[in-house]
Parts: structure tokens; sequence; C-alpha cells
């Protein structure tokens, strides 16, 4: 499960902040790239409050799951019997 979790950050959070950041401003780090450090550092905010709800949805995602399974189990115990 760590390797799992430390796969979302890297796939939902570096990845769109390195991505976003460089081709944003592709031009800027062509001319000036000491201000790649500084772009990048002022994009994290951006990209984390995505990064919150995509860790919300699926955090409530999974329990909404989990619900609808037991809810399906005792349907099918109850029917059966």
């Amino acid at each position: 499960m760590n390797y799992v979790m430390c796969f979302e950050v890297v796939d939902a959070f570096i990845i769109p902040v390195a991505a976003s950041t460089v081709f944003s401003s592709l031009d800027t780090f062509i001319r000036n790239p000491v201000a790649a450090a500084t772009k990048i550092v002022a994009e994290i905010p951006t990209v984390s409050t995505f990064f919150m709800a995509y860790v919300l949805m699926r955090a409530l995602t999974n329990s909404a799951m989990d619900i609808a399974r037991v809810i399906h189990m005792l349907h099918h115990s109850l029917v059966k019997a």
C-alpha cells in the first residue's frame, strides 16, 4: 500500500507541477534557467489544491464503494434466505 500512495503522489502531484510549470513558461526557462525553481515554487499552491481534491475524491469514492458492497451483500443474503 505504501508503494501505491507514493505512486499517487508522484502521478497526481509532482508530475503535474513539473509539467504545467515547464510547458506554461518554456520560453522563460530557455532564457533564464535559474527562474525555473522560483516558478515551480510559485506553481505548487495551484497544483496542491488539485491534489487535495483528488485525494479527497479518492477517499470518498472508496468509502462509498465499500458501503455499496456491504449493502449488496446484505441484499444478496436476505434474498437468498
